[in-house]
Order: C-alpha cells, then sequence, then structure tokens
C-alpha cells in the first residue's frame, strides 16, 4: 500500500498551514532533490495537497473568502493550480463548471442555462462571467447586486470586440439568468438595459427587451439607497470567485504604455481573469484573450491585449512575477516572446534564471552607493550647521542673561543634534565604503563576466542573490556579501531563531556560520540543489586539473585538496602543532649544547613527563599526515564531496560520516575512507562485555568504533541500512 500524504510528510493529519510548512521543511532534508528525486517529487506532491486541504477546509469554516485575500495571503503555484484544473474542470468548460460549485449549495446553477450552441467561446466566456457573479445575488442583494458590479461584469462590453457578440442569442442566455437571480437595483438594470439593448432596430432584441422589463420593472428600488459602494466592495465581491486566497499583486507595475512604473494599481488573479482594481475604477481581462511576452534580458514581462496594445509591464523584482506568468499561461495566455524559463539550461528550477549581465546587480550596488552618499553629505552639512549655529548664538549670547539660559538650552539641542548627524555620517560612510570597494571588484573581476558569457551565471528570482560558478554574491544588512564556495563546507534549510522565517545556513570551514534570507521555501530549495551541484563540478575539474599536472601522484598533503570542515581541521591542526614541537625540540636541543643543564630536581620530572607526552601527541599527529597521504586521491576527493551533501550522516562525537558510497572516521590519529564494496562484515558485537562496531574488509582488515555507545553504534547501522548497503 503507497504511503499516506502524512506519511510522506511525518505529522498527524492538520489544517493547520504553519504546521505542514514546518514538516515539509523538516522532512525535506532528508530527500536531496538530485540524490533522491522520485522520493523529492512524491514529498512535494504531498505537500501542495495537504495545503490544499488546508485551505479548503478553512473555506468551508465560516470565512469568506473575498476577506481572505491581499500581500499576506500565501501565493499558490503553478503546480497547485494545475492540479485544480485536472480536478475541478477541464480547459474546454472550466468556467462553466466552477460556476457550477459555486452555486451548488445555493439553489441558484447557472451552468445548465440554456445557452445556444452556436454561442462562440467569447461569447460562453462572457456569460459564464455574468452568471457565476450573478449567482451570489441571493446571499446579499444590496452588494452583489449593486450597479457598480454590473458595471464591472459588463467592462468594455459597449466597445468592440464585445459589442458584436451581445447577440439575440446570448441575450436570451442571460435573461435566464437574471430571472432566475432577482434582487437587481434599478442602476445595475439600467446598466444591463443600456449594453444589451441599445440597438433599437433589431427586431428580436425589441421582443427580448420586453422580456427583460417584464423581469425588472422596477426592482428592489431599497437597494438604490445602499450608501456609496467603493471599488473596494466591488473587488470583494469578485473574490468571492476564488476557492483559495491568491495573492494581490502590486508594486513596480506600468499598466499601458505612458504610464509610469509602481502606479498602485492591484491585480488579483482569479481562475480565467485578471481583476484590475486601484482606488477609482475597477476592470478585468480574461486571461485568454491576453498575450504576454518575457524579455529575459531586460527582465521584464509584458501583457497585451486583443488589440496588441500593453495592459502591463512588471519587472522581475516584483515577488509574484513568476506567480503571475504561471496562472495567465495556464489560463490560455498566449506566449508571444521568449519562454521565461531556460529549462533546458536549468533543468525543472523555477526561481532560478539566467543572468546575461551584471547591470542588475551593478544598478542596486549604484543605487545604494548614491543613496548612502546622499544621505552622507546631508548628515555632514547638518553637522556643519550644528557647530556654526551654535557660535553664531552664542556670540548674541554674551551680555544677556535672559539669552545666556536659552544658549544652554540651544547648547543642549546642538549636542544631541551633534551626536545623531554624526552617528549617521559615520554609519554612512561605512557604507559608501564598502559599496565603493565593491564596485571595483565587479569591474575588477573579469571571471563573473566568463561566467555570465558561458551560461554559469543565474539570479535567484524576487531575491538578492546571485550564483556564479565559484562564488554567491548577496545582500545582508545592506551590504554585498561575496562568498566563495571553496570557503563553504555545507549549506542547509535553517532557521537563525525560533521567531524567525526560513534561512539559508551557509557553514564555512572555520566553522562560522552565516544565514541568507531567500524568499520562499521552494527558491530555497533549488538554490541548495544548484550550489551543491556546481560544488561537485567544480572539485572534479580542480581533481582532474591537479592529477594532470602532478602526474597522477598522490598530492592531497596539500591544504588545497581538504575541502571537509573535519579534514581540514584535523590537517591543520596536525601541521601547526608538529611545528610548535620541533621549535620546542630544537629550543631544548640548542640548550643542552650550549651546556645548560635541565631536569637536574626531583620537580622537573613532572617537566619531563609533560615533555615525553607532548612528543608521543606530536608522533600521533606525524600518524595522522602519514595515513591522510595513504588515501588514494580519487577516493578522498569523491569522498568530501558527499561528506558536503546536507543529506550526509555525521555522528558528532565520533567523527564518523555515513555517506552514499563511503564510510569516513576521523577518530584518533587515522582518517579512514572505507568504500561499501570493501566491507565483507559490519555489525554491533560484544568485546569485554561491551558493545563496538565492528568492520571487516575483505582484505582482512579490521576496525572497531564507538566503544560501549550501543546507541550511536544502532544509530550509524541505522543509517547504513537506509543506504540499501549490504550489512549482516
Amino acid at each position: 500500500m503507497g504511503k499516506s500524504i502524512w506519511d510522506w510528510l511525518e505529522t498527524e493529519p492538520t489544517t493547520d498551514i504553519e504546521a505542514i510548512k514546518a514538516a515539509y521543511a523538516q522532512v525535506a532534508k532528508k530527500y536531496h532533490p538530485t540524490e533522491h528525486p522520485e522520493e523529492f517529487k512524491q514529498l512535494r506532491d504531498a505537500y501542495k495537497m495537504a495545503i490544499k486541504i488546508a485551505k479548503s477546509h478553512a473555506s468551508h469554516q465560516g470565512r469568506a473568502i473575498y476577506e481572505v485575500y491581499g500581500e499576506s495571503s500565501q501565493m499558490t503555484d503553478g503546480d497547485d493550480v494545475e492540479a485544480d484544473k485536472k480536478n475541478d474542470f477541464d480547459s474546454a468548460n472550466d468556467s462553466a463548471d466552477a460556476e457550477k460549485e459555486n452555486t451548488h449549495n445555493s439553489g441558484y446553477d447557472f451552468s445548465g442555462a440554456k445557452y445556444d450552441v452556436t454561442l462562440s467561446a467569447r461569447q460562453r466566456r462572457m456569460i459564464s462571467l455574468f452568471g457565476r457573479m450573478l449567482s451570489f445575488v441571493h446571499t446579499d442583494q444590496k452588494r452583489f447586486g449593486h450597479e457598480r458590479v454590473i458595471e464591472t461584469i459588463m467592462f468594455n462590453w459597449d466597445k468592440s470586440p464585445y459589442k458584436e457578440e451581445i447577440t439575440p442569442a446570448f441575450i436570451e442566455s442571460a435573461l435566464d439568468i437574471i430571472s432566475e437571480c432577482g434582487g437587481l437595483s434599478n442602476g445595475a438594470a439600467n446598466v444591463i438595459e443600456k449594453i444589451f439593448f441599445a440597438d433599437k432596430t433589431d427586431s428580436q432584441k425589441a421582443l427580448l427587451h420586453s422580456r427583460f422589463r417584464s423581469i425588472c420593472p422596477v426592482v428592489n428600488s431599497s437597494s438604490d439607497s445602499t450608501p456609496e459602494f467603493s471599488t473596494d466592495d466591488v473587488q470583494k465581491c469578485f473574490c468571492r470567485l476564488l476557492d483559495y486566497p491568491t495573492p494581490v499583486i502590486c508594486g513596480w507595475i506600468r499598466f499601458g504604455k505612458d504610464t509610469p512604473f509602481n502606479r498602485r494599481t492591484n491585480i488579483l488573479p482569479i481562475k480565467d481573469i485578471l481583476l484590475f482594481y486601484d482606488k477609482k475604477s475597477v476592470s478585468y481581462y480574461f486571461c485568454e484573450e491576453l498575450s504576454y511576452s518575457v524579455d529575459q534580458k531586460a527582465e521584464k514581462l509584458t501583457i497585451y491585449d486583443l488589440d496588441n496594445n500593453v495592459v502591463l509591464k512588471m519587472r522581475l523584482g516584483n515577488k509574484n512575477y513568476a506567480y503571475l506568468i504561471d496562472h495567465i499561461a495556464e489560463n490560455g495566455s498566449t506566449n508571444v516572446g521568449e519562454e521565461p524559463v531556460e529549462k533546458a539550461s536549468f533543468g525543472e528550477y523555477s526561481y532560478i534564471k539566467k543572468l546575461y549581465s551584471l547591470s542588475g546587480l551593478w544598478a542596486r550596488v549604484r543605487v545604494s552607493f548614491l543613496v548612502s552618499g546622499v544621505v552622507c553629505l546631508i548628515s555632514l552639512g547638518v553637522l556643519a550647521g550644528c557647530f556654526a549655529f551654535g557660535n553664531w548664538f552664542s556670540g548674541l549670547a554674551k551680555e544677556n542673561i535672559i539669552m545666556r539660559v536659552i544658549n544652554w538650552l540651544f547648547i543642549i539641542l546642538e549636542l544631541v543634534g551633534i551626536s545623531a548627524s554624526g552617528f549617521v555620517f559615520i554609519v554612512c560612510a561605512f557604507y559608501v565604503l564598502c559599496y565603493f570597494i565593491f564596485m571595483c571588484e565587479l569591474i575588477l573581476k573579469t571571471e563573473l563576466k566568463k561566467d555570465i558569457k558561458s551560461g554559469h551565471a543565474v539570479s535567484v528570482m524576487n531575491n538578492e542573490v546571485w550564483i556564479f560558478r565559484r562564488c554567491l554574491i548577496c545582500v545582508q544588512d545592506n551590504i554585498f556579501n561575496t562568498v566563495p564556495f571553496k570557503n563553504i563546507a555545507s549549506i542547509e534549510y535553517a532557521t537563525e531563531s525560533e521567531n524567525t522565517a526560513p534561512k539559508l545556513k551557509v557553514t564555512y570551514n572555520n566553522g562560522a556560520n552565516q544565514f541568507i534570507g531567500i524568499y520562499s521555501v521552494d527558491a530555497l530549495m533549488e538554490v541548495m540543489t544548484l550550489i551543491n551541484a556546481w560544488k561537485k563540478q567544480i572539485m572534479c575539474e580542480d581533481n582532474r586539473k591537479t592529477d594532470a599536472n602532478s602526474g597522477g601522484k598522490a598530492e592531497h598533503f596539500k591544504s588545497s585538496f581538504l575541502v571537509a570542515e573535519d579534514f581540514k581541521k584535523n590537517y591543520w591542526g596536525a601541521v601547526v602543532y608538529i611545528i610548535c614541537m620541533l621549535v620546542i625540540d630544537i629550543m631544548m636541543a640548542y640548550g643542552i649544547a650550549d651546556g645548560q643543564s635541565f631536569f637536574t630536581q626531583w620537580r622537573d620530572l613532572l617537566w619531563i613527563s609533560v615533555f615525553g607526552v607532548m612528543n608521543l601527541y606530536a608522533a600521533g599527529e606525524i600518524k595522522l599526515l602519514y595515513n591522510l597521504r595513504k588515501i588514494p586521491v580519487d577516493k578522498l576527493m569523491d569522498a568530501q564531496k558527499q561528506m558536503l551533501d546536507v543529506d550526509a550522516y555525521r555522528s558528532e562525537k565520533y567523527k564518523i560520516y555515513v555517506l552514499n558510497d563511503y564510510l569516513v572516521s576521523m577518530e584518533h590519529f587515522e582518517p579512514i575512507v572505507i568504500g561499501y564494496d570493501e566491507f565483507s562484515y559490519i555489525g554491533k558485537k560484544f568485546s569485554n562485555n561491551e558493545p563496538v562496531l565492528l568492520i571487516q574488509l575483505k582484505d582482512g582488515k579490521r576496525y572497531e568504533f564507538c566503544h560501549g555507545n550501543e546507541e550511536a553504534i544502532d544509530a550509524i547501522l541505522g543509517k547504513l541500512a537506509e543506504k540499501h548497503k549490504a550489512i549482516d
């Protein structure tokens, strides 16, 4: 029997979205996308289904969906939309099915309205939206029967190409819906009448006009006493069409050709339409009647209407950039430009895009540099002004006792101003210096430009993170940080504290940690996958180059070959200790040769003992370096690459790694790298009534680990079993 979604998430069934996300984040550490692609896919599917169930449960607990929207809502990704389309409606009849779903419990089901079979695709979209919205009139006549709502439903229906679709067959279908819903205000009825029956010469429409007036003579005059209906109320009515909350898209958007970016007009994706609203107006477009293009070099999305006029332009910096593309593409919009993601270059990544130039990064640092510089000059001017004003006013107060008192008050204020402006000046000057150094680095570092040309440079969408072939650039506390991959020991999904959002945790070779904020869990997982893949590739290439230069000799004695943290610590610790002991031994030998007398008194026996132990320990360190050199280069480099993987198991107490192909031990002075194909036996045995982990190789060598610690032995054997290796 297959595992349920809760088995995959390793949690009890719940409708708590935050609990589901936390469970997913924990389990995702076990299934690395590159090592366990099938398990990772199953886990992602389980996570998406659990989120969908939780949202569906929330909508059935009396929460008005049109009130659960906004930038704080969780974004539904493209896969969720695709799953909804498969489960709830097919692409040919999605609007009608959605209308049936929304009205099933109300008794006002307009999915079975008498639509003429000759209705065009556009007419079916129009009548479907009309029916879906009017199906809610019975729930709140003053709200859904208001003329502002009807005006928005019939947006642009009096213009081409929609006015040509107002045929008698279309009007008849609409009248069937109106006769069922009732509750329209006089103003709403007038809006419908003006659009449907503008043509007085059509005899069929004249008959239908009489029918319309019989349905809406002077309907619900009380509805006209409704207080002023705002655009906010209109868009909330349209939000009733949502199955679950979706994000409101705003910021860094330009509507039309001549409007500036960042106009405060919001976009709300609602199934097969895009709703546009601001403080003054509400309008919409059918997704199937839109086309779009994505300019990857300019990092800009452009959406066009039927007449090829620009509806909107959006820059990559908008956090819902990718979501909007997915929504319009999956609801029938035509792509007339480049593909939004180069899947041939970066697989199935959704939040990572190819970087064509350093313009985006350069623009970001330049703006920061100019802003910091301007604030620095302003604070310097305020500082100088405080001094000048203090000197001028103190001159006026020399002979007037009242002015002297006032002067002391101004002196106190002056000190406060000087302190504040001085602090701001120092901080801004620091940032200016940091930005200037980073701009110089961008100019001088030709490696970044080479990476862009070779296609090994990407940016993480909606985040200030840029990944190159050998380094990572990110913005932390408004400072640009360059993190070379060779300095990274491991990366993992973690949180800086209990009350903070998940971040990318970078552990350096020296043991220090850095947390990099990345918007969305999916983007964070993709960044981890890409960095690990490029690190492995770089290590393999460096290994081949070194082997070629050295004629295949084992030169991993050099520190440049040791990238795993435990190996580096052991290597450098041994080198430093041996050098220190050599210096001490030479000094002792020189003193003895010079005639100095050592160890002449009984208390010096303690010194002799300590000196002897230190030299014995130095011998152990020499043995460690010798054993390290005996490990073949290929095996050592391959094992270290696997040690850098996020799913590598490490016994903290015994420094034993259980990897995909190797078991690595750093215990005592003997670094060991054993391939699983070398095992003849591994298991738990008892020696002198103490449990030990016994490993016997095919060549007869025996190793014993974890003496007396049964818990650590069981944990290691359990991890080995997970690797599907032969265990006795």
